[in-house]
């Protein structure tokens, strides 16, 4: 026994330092000195560390490419913003850009070529090979659609004529059309304004109602004023209210609000599209209507006058304390009833709103399908 002591001393001693040693290298290992991981998951989703998840050690090749993949979309965001002057050097490389974006109708280039001004010294070359696109029997169609639009959101009255001087003589009514639609979305200052406005009398009526909705996107006084003119010289009541643009339908800047307060306070057949259009305008407009038909001569008429005008009115909060002050506060009647109308309007919506998103949100039924809905059979009837 006495000889067997030093052996089994010897074996504990190997087992500690054995121990030890396995003990050190487990502590000083990769998995000790390496920070956590990141899981990235591939196209199909799944529960973490599932099969779809992969790990990324930080500061590998495939977290470098992440990050230069972040900082390229960056890049396409800042470019986004920028105007085509900032982007294109050349008319080449402008009109590249443009070709390219008539392909899949790209938004993005047609934003960068609004409105660019004057200061653009390659501009005139890239209209003209756009404007020869546009006229060019095989450019395909939506592409044309394109390049008209682009034209349209130039902002310079020379492209806005030769897009209507195309349109008068468009080889068919398909094409004529949809260059048409392009025309509806000109964007300008006082003197596309006013091109547009003298084309009025010189035009089919096909061609008016592009012209008429194209003025009603400006929101000017100018606009204003042609709209109301042309509404006059029709001799419609309803101007061109039906068809969804109009004076009825614009929607005023700050210089137009006097001017379409003018308009409603003479209190004639044309004067309810002033109202709709100044309620278009915010709770800036909702007041200066409050104020047109406050201590009216003729309140009987301002009630014709007010008919549908709730539907223009902007549902907010601020537009809601104003009409509750109105309802508490004035002594007109009928600016108390119209202030009413327009509150119980808005619960309505509120309502009707919260009941649709309620029913969207209704959970699904948890029992399951019967034999019938499983198979497709009709239903056997209960015995």
């Amino acid at each position: 026994m006495k000889k067997a002591i030093p052996v089994i001393a010897v074996l504990i001693i190997a087992a500690v330092v054995f121990y030890f040693i396995n003990s050190s290298t487990s502590l000083t290992g990769p998995t000790a000195t390496q920070p956590k991981t990141a899981k990235v998951q591939t196209s199909t989703p799944s529960s973490p560390g599932g099969e779809n998840s992969v790990v990324v050690q930080p500061g590998t090749a495939d977290t470098k490419a992440a990050k230069v993949d972040g900082e390229s979309d960056t890049e396409e965001s800042e470019a986004q913003e920028k105007s085509a002057l900032e982007s294109y050097k050349t008319a080449d490389d402008a009109f590249k850009a443009i070709r390219a974006g008539a392909v899949d109708f790209d938004d993005r280039i047609l934003e960068q070529f609004t409105e660019l001004g004057e200061d653009c010294s390659w501009c005139d070359q890239v209209y003209t090979q756009v404007k020869e696109m546009m006229l060019t029997p095989e450019t395909p169609a939506e592409q044309r659609s394109y390049y008209a639009e682009l034209l349209a959101v130039s902002g310079r009255v020379s492209n806005v004529t030769a897009l209507v001087d195309a349109i008068k003589a468009a080889p068919n009514q398909e094409t004529a059309d949809s260059l048409s639609e392009a025309l509806e979305l000109t964007v300008g200052k006082n003197d596309v304004t006013q091109y547009l406005g003298d084309q009025l009398s010189t035009s089919g009526d096909s061609l008016k109602e592009s012209l008429v909705a194209a003025l009603t996107n400006q929101g000017t006084r100018l606009a204003a004023d042609i709209l109301y003119k042309a509404t006059v010289e029709k001799g419609d009541p309803d101007g061109f209210y039906a068809l969804g643009i109009g004076l009825g339908e614009l929607v005023p800047d700050e210089s137009s609000m006097p001017y379409l307060q003018e308009l409603a306070l003479k209190r004639d057949q044309y004067s309810h599209l002033a109202i709709k259009s100044m309620l278009n305008g915010g709770i800036d407009g909702l007041k200066l209507v409050m104020n047109t038909i406050t201590n009216s001569p003729n309140p009987e008429f301002d009630q014709k006058m007010l008919k549908d005008a709730i539907d223009h009115v902007p549902y907010d909060d601020d537009t809601r304390d104003y009409l509750n002050k109105i309802i508490d506060t004035s002594k007109d009647p009928l600016a108390v009833k119209f202030a009413k109308d327009i509150v119980e309007s808005m619960k309505s919506t509120d309502t009707n709103d919260s009941t649709d998103s309620t029913e969207e949100e209704a959970p699904m039924s948890t029992q399951p399908p019967t034999a019938s809905a499983q198979t497709g059979a009709p239903a056997q009837p209960k015995k």
